[in-house]
């Protein structure tokens, strides 16, 4: 006895938990049909507003965040030398390996490097982290090797 396969498209939000019906020597499966082009450019624009509504939430001007940042941690550095000399380490971790061979000729961190750390410690990769959490991270660098 031959038995045939018949496949309905069906919306997924109506497909039934078991999504296969006997009818006889006749099996009809139904298949969550893929979503509509309307319902994917629905969450196409949707994804694109939340990159939007993530950019928002940083100021227009970020160089001017870390510009303060790093005033900050300057000041900090004044008031308390043993700091001083933690965050001169943690800055020497981060420079450039070739920063001799680039303009400004300073051992400063490059970008990408500083957005990949933002990204494994916060999850975004734009994040400007609190002086807190670099002083205390300059103060456990001091204690290992």
């Amino acid at each position: 006895r031959r038995r045939s396969l018949n496949i309905k498209l069906v919306p997924d939000r109506i497909n039934g938990a078991d999504g296969l019906m006997n009818a006889g020597s006749t099996e009809t499966a139904y298949v969550p049909a893929p979503a509509s082009t309307h319902e994917q450019s629905i969450g196409r624009c949707s994804r694109l507003l939340e990159v939007l509504r993530r950019r928002q939430r940083h100021d227009i001007f970020p160089a001017m965040k870390w510009i303060s940042l790093v005033a900050d941690l300057t000041a900090s550095a004044v008031l308390q030398p043993l700091l001083a000399w933690d965050l001169l380490r943690v800055a020497w971790r981060f420079r450039h390996r070739e920063w001799y061979k680039r303009f400004p000729f300073l051992p400063v961190p490059s970008m990408a490097y500083l957005r990949w750390r933002m990204y494994t410690a916060y999850g975004d990769e734009n994040y400007l982290p609190p002086k807190a959490d670099i002083v205390a991270y300059a103060r456990w660098l001091r204690h290992q090797p």
